[in-house]
């Protein structure tokens, strides 16, 4: 079988065929004329194939020589293409991007930086997926998402994380519940309140949990919500506390006068958000400016404080 020729011998043939003259399509090439015609006699031998007819006065094409011409004229019109296409995904964070979220931070903080990001990357592509965290961590790990927005730290510590902000958690709870009545609840007031929440496997949940156990609080686990949503309903009914994420809040709770929220006294919860993705990914230049965008978003929004 032929041996395949070069993208540089192809050039050097180009070359000949446009100057008719091995001293000036060997300037065109930036290479050395001994060079020049040795490749083309490798190409030659590759295909097995006379391209050039050499005399004193005249450099012409041979019939196969035209046909291979007019076929390398396409290749590397098309190779060059490709060279133009991947050097625009490079500028607009490598193409299409499979971010992964959990249901209580992404619909409530990608829209805080979609806009910067569009406004820097027009045609950036993302195509978005909602897990629960833990899920997220295993569809990065094993490459079927390229990183995700959640909640830190990530289930999977063996990812490299990016924090790009904080938020507070409030304690939410019906306008006419007892504690209502405080600006800042006594964290010792907590003890024997129920609290309600997301079910297992939500990040959210293993931060109740936390709270619920440091103060003596107790977490209703015949009544998890499936949604932050939901869960602001049932506060709503009196039905016990709940947690709330501030940029959850100030979307959904700030208008809504049957649930109040608080912050507790002398103690400010929060979580840290940020993107996870595979240690040494080819990507890491585009998701480390994508959270640089995300980072500088966020500080120029002010989630819902509770007070």
């Amino acid at each position: 079988m032929p041996r395949r020729p070069s993208l540089r011998q192809l050039e050097y043939l180009l070359a000949i065929s446009e100057h008719r003259h091995f001293g000036e399509a060997a300037k065109k090439v930036a290479a050395s004329q001994p060079t020049l015609s040795l490749q083309l006699q490798a190409l030659e031998d590759a295909l097995g194939a006379r391209l050039v007819e050499r005399n004193r006065n005249n450099i012409g094409l041979t019939p196969s020589g035209e046909t291979v011409v007019e076929r390398a004229r396409e290749i590397l019109l098309q190779v060059d293409e490709l060279v133009a296409a991947v050097h625009r995904e490079r500028e607009n964070l490598g193409g299409l991007i499979r971010l992964g979220t959990g249901p209580t931070v992404g619909p409530y903080i990608l829209p805080k930086i979609v806009p910067q990001l569009h406004a820097e990357y027009p045609t950036v592509r993302i195509y978005i997926r909602e897990e629960l965290p833990a899920r997220l961590a295993k569809l990065v790990a094993d490459g079927s998402l390229d990183l995700a927005l959640v909640a830190l730290p990530a289930h999977d510590d063996q990812l490299h994380a990016e924090e790009i902000g904080q938020e507070q958690l409030l304690i939410g709870l019906a306008h006419d519940h007892p504690l209502a009545r405080f600006k800042r609840i006594p964290p010792e007031y907590l003890a024997g309140e129920k609290f309600l929440t997301l079910g297992r496997g939500h990040r959210l949940y293993e931060e109740v949990d936390r709270l619920a156990a440091r103060h003596g609080a107790e977490i209703l686990q015949d009544y998890e919500g499936t949604s932050l949503d939901a869960l602001r309903q049932m506060v709503a009914l009196g039905m016990g506390l709940s947690v709330f994420p501030s940029y959850y809040a100030a979307s959904e709770i700030a208008s809504d006068r049957s649930v109040v929220l608080r912050q507790l006294r002398g103690e400010i919860l929060v979580r840290k958000l940020g993107f996870i993705w595979r240690p040494f990914a080819v990507r890491t230049a585009d998701f480390t400016q994508l959270a640089t965008i995300a980072y500088h978003a966020l500080k120029t929004v002010k989630p819902e404080s509770g007070d």
